[in-house]
């Protein structure tokens, strides 16, 4: 993605940058993509409109293409522009792998988003589980008399 501001300065974006995560702005994404393909720079510009598509959560129903789960119009007519670029067949030559660090940067943030679940503190093993309360604590059971 393309910063939102230069390096060094942040802040909290404004009505027309939408989502700003960890300093990458979605308009200036869109825009910067839309840039590079103006200045011919198809490795940036690929790259920016693959992270889109995925980052955008894309889908296609009855023969349109939607983002953000069909929740934003104005976002999908966004993307369009930053993809309306004249291209002619074979034009687009990306020797980057880019693929490899997309999908190694999104496994390390599903393990880490899966850590709670897998491990012992929130499962327990079946010969474990014996009489435990929510500690962790083992219990007798209690008998009540009548």
């Amino acid at each position: 993605g393309i910063r939102e501001y230069p390096k060094g300065n942040s802040g909290a974006g404004d009505i027309d940058s939408g989502p700003i995560i960890l300093n990458i702005g979605a308009a200036a994404s869109l825009a910067g993509q839309r840039t590079m393909g103006e200045y011919k720079n198809w490795e940036i510009y690929e790259s920016l409109r693959n992270s889109i598509e995925g980052f955008g959560t894309a889908y296609t129903s009855n023969s349109q293409k939607k983002y953000i789960f069909g929740k934003l119009p104005m976002a999908d007519a966004f993307i369009a522009w930053s993809n309306s670029i004249e291209k002619r067949k074979g034009q687009v030559i990306v020797n980057s792998n880019w693929r490899i660090y997309f999908q190694l940067i999104s496994l390390l943030i599903l393990l880490i988003c899966a850590y709670p679940f897998v491990s012992r503190k929130v499962f327990i093993s079946p010969r474990n589980r014996g009489n435990k309360n929510l500690a962790g604590n083992k219990t007798t059971p209690q008998i009540s008399k009548k």
